[in-house]
């Protein structure tokens, strides 16, 4: 089987680390576009799937019968993410639309 497993240790010595049962764990697929005139793909862009969220005890594993299931679950968190950059950038563009036409209206009508 393949597993994906995250999580966090406290350190209690040089050497030595336990789980850090007081904490909850997560693990989130994140795009963060350029900003502040940077440049890049999608810019002023910000999307994220949470893959998993507050999990007790601050570790989890996930398993999966095959690698070929662990990668179409990954490609299936991915094409999420994807999908929620371009709802991101369709709403902004359509913001952006509002604002200029809102502008033009406020213009026209002081002159």
């Amino acid at each position: 089987m393949a597993i994906l497993n995250a999580g966090a240790m406290r350190q209690v010595g040089k050497d030595s680390y336990e789980m850090a049962t007081d904490t909850k764990a997560f693990l989130t697929l994140t795009w963060h576009g350029a900003h502040s005139g940077g440049k890049g793909e999608l810019p002023d862009i910000h999307a994220s799937v949470n893959v998993a969220d507050e999990v007790a005890n601050g570790q989890f594993d996930l398993y999966f019968c095959s690698t070929t299931c662990l990668r179409g679950f990954l490609n299936y968190c991915v094409d999420e993410l994807q999908e929620r950059m371009e709802s991101a950038r369709s709403k902004r563009k359509r913001s952006s639309s509002s604002a200029r036409e809102h502008a033009k209206t406020q213009k026209s009508e002081r002159a």
